[in-house]
């Protein structure tokens, strides 16, 4: 498990999941030029790569600044060639080298496009998700695809940090997919920060720092539990029946902001795929509530505190 890294510097390693469908959505078109369409975008793809799946999206790997990366594995025979596209949405990126193929190698493939070189950003935005698609050079039938953001559990760690402290059955389930939703609240000042993360099945994990200004003992308390459907069904209704759904992805209380607080709740369960950030608002009770946050950030993050606070028991913890 590692300190808390300089924020300036993001690596998050995603273990990711492979999937292979027929689609008969008409295809999205690339910017020219491209081999072949771009095939739409399918459903999320499935855990791992099953018998009779011909390719399969395993890893991601993103250093903000230096390079985007993706890797996976195949049955296809060696020299077969891939072609494949990072999208936000449905819109693939026109700076993605789509025509650049790559080819099956003892049943692996591999692509490392370097950021800040030949029209790409030099840093992917902290704030959108990402999907990516890799398939048979004209044959959209044979593919797998992946999704990632940079949110991460807290800034400099891999995507679960301290995994490895958890008791095998944790473990797999922390590698089995990502959260559908997450909470992450960092107070920079107060070397504070927490993350929650559900996922579809009601398993929930969540991890508390303290002291991770430079001058500090960092503490990590790592948490784990469970919810039932029900309990993320009705958490679900409430954010579609509230406001939560037409909110803007940013709010901040003024230009100059009372408190450090930086507050990101982020949903992709069902039919809600949602993110919003909020800065600065007070909390005049230690965290129970923030009241000044539009309606109905404050109502969402006190029923996500007290899904960390009374449906997590704490697993492990470590001072570094």
């Amino acid at each position: 498990m590692r300190k808390l890294a300089i924020l300036s510097i993001l690596v998050i390693v995603l273990l990711v999941s492979s999937c292979q469908f027929t689609t008969g959505e008409p295809p999205v078109s690339l910017p020219e030029p491209a081999p072949t369409p771009i095939p739409s975008l399918g459903p999320a793809p499935a855990p791992s790569l099953e018998p009779g799946k011909k390719i399969g999206a395993n890893r991601s790997a993103v250093k903000n600044g230096e390079f985007v990366e993706f890797s996976g594995i195949s049955t296809l025979p060696n020299g077969t060639r891939l072609q494949t596209q990072l999208y936000v949405g449905d819109k693939p990126l026109s700076w993605w080298p789509a025509d650049k193929l790559i080819k099956v190698q003892n049943g692996v493939w591999e692509i490392s496009v370097p950021l800040g070189e030949n029209g790409a950003p030099k840093y992917l935005s902290m704030s959108t998700y990402y999907s990516f698609k890799v398939w048979e050079k004209d044959n959209p039938t044979v593919m797998a695809g992946s999704g990632f953001d940079l949110m991460g559990p807290l800034p400099g760690h891999d995507i679960f940090p301290g995994a490895d402290q958890f008791p095998e059955e944790l473990r797999e389930q922390l590698h089995a997919g990502n959260p559908v939703v997450m909470m992450r609240i960092l107070y920079t000042m107060r070397g504070e920060s927490s993350y929650l993360g559900i996922y579809e099945d009601g398993f929930v994990y969540c991890v508390e720092e303290t002291g991770i200004r430079p001058t500090m003992q960092t503490t990590e308390i790592w948490k784990a539990g469970r919810i039932s459907k029900g309990e993320l069904d009705s958490l679900a209704d409430f954010m579609r029946s509230s406001r939560f759904m037409g909110m803007e992805e940013y709010y901040s209380l003024s230009t100059i902001p009372c408190t450090d607080l930086d507050l990101r709740i982020q949903v992709y369960y069902q039919d809600i795929n949602k993110f919003v950030t909020a800065q600065g608002y007070f909390s005049p009770d230690d965290g129970k509530t923030i009241p000044d946050m539009p309606y109905p950030l404050n109502e969402i993050y006190m029923r996500l505190k007290q899904i960390a606070d009374n449906k997590t028991d704490e697993v492990t913890r470590e001072s570094i």
